[in-house]
């Protein structure tokens, strides 16, 4: 752990350069379809064959896109009958679909919780997001008033329904938030997780896009997101330091940003 950084983590010797991007007009290095390179601030311009382009230093451009890639669309679209060429917007439509916010949910459940309702309710309206959970991940102690059976019956046809796994999880070794949170992140395969604890307040649709328009529009970067009810971990930065019954997750990561001068990267919902 000593050799990473929470940089680290978005600057790893990495640059993109826009010369073959579609989005990239070629009428100036400024022209870009995408209206990105104004919110990258460590860039400089270049030049190859007469042709002037920018260079993104220590960032990847995740809508960066060939006319291989754009070519590609376009096959996929005349399967459909469409034999129209894709406009620009079209294309934009398609790259932000790619790169949205992918993120997994964890419900950490109360020991006294017994309202199956509740559970329900907070499962479905994930599910129902425009910008769906890869997974979901209910977390309990073994002492749960609620057992495992109770929590698996209502969801136990939701995969082939909605394309998304819900597992139970259950802690055996002490139900400890931090235990139970390194026990549902083993089953995160997504690049964030979002973790609530009861009550619940239900994930919605705005919530979830105000995340994606900050990450994937606004450029914007965190390792934690947290409101009231909610925190947001980048997973990596979360598996370097891990969460034990001694210090919690979040405390260790805002040390290590404060250390590293990088305050910036835990934030609150609510100034995104």
């Amino acid at each position: 752990m000593e050799n990473n950084t929470l940089e680290q983590m978005h600057k790893v010797e990495i640059y993109t350069e826009c010369k073959e991007c579609i989005f990239h007009t070629l009428n100036s290095p400024d022209d870009c379809y995408l209206d990105r390179l104004n919110k990258f601030t460590d860039k400089e311009i270049k030049e190859e064959n007469g042709e002037q382009f920018y260079r993104i230093n220590n960032r990847i451009c995740n809508t960066y896109r060939t006319t291989q890639w754009a070519d590609l669309q376009q096959r996929l679209e005349d399967e459909l009958e469409n034999s129209e060429k894709l406009t620009y917007y079209e294309l934009s439509n398609i790259v932000y679909k790619e790169i949205e916010f992918s993120y997994d949910y964890i419900i950490n459940l109360n020991d006294s919780t017994r309202d199956i309702e509740l559970v329900k309710t907070a499962v479905f309206s994930a599910l129902n997001t425009l910008i769906q959970p890869k997974s979901i991940v209910i977390v309990k102690s073994v002492d749960a008033a609620m057992s495992s059976l109770d929590l698996f019956r209502p969801f136990k046809n939701i995969k082939e329904e909605y394309g998304i796994k819900v597992s139970v999880e259950v802690v055996m070794d002490g139900g400890s938030d931090e235990n139970k949170m390194n026990k549902a992140v083993n089953r995160c395969k997504a690049q964030y997780f979002i973790w609530q604890d009861d009550p619940f307040v239900l994930v919605t649709s705005e919530f979830i896009e105000k995340i994606n328009h900050f990450l994937n529009v606004d450029m914007g970067r965190f390792v934690v997101l947290r409101d009231d009810f909610f925190s947001i971990y980048y997973r990596d930065a979360f598996n370097m330091v891990g969460a034990n019954g001694e210090r919690k997750a979040i405390d260790k990561l805002s040390e290590l940003s404060t250390q590293q001068n990088a305050d910036y990267l835990i934030k609150q919902f609510n100034t995104i």
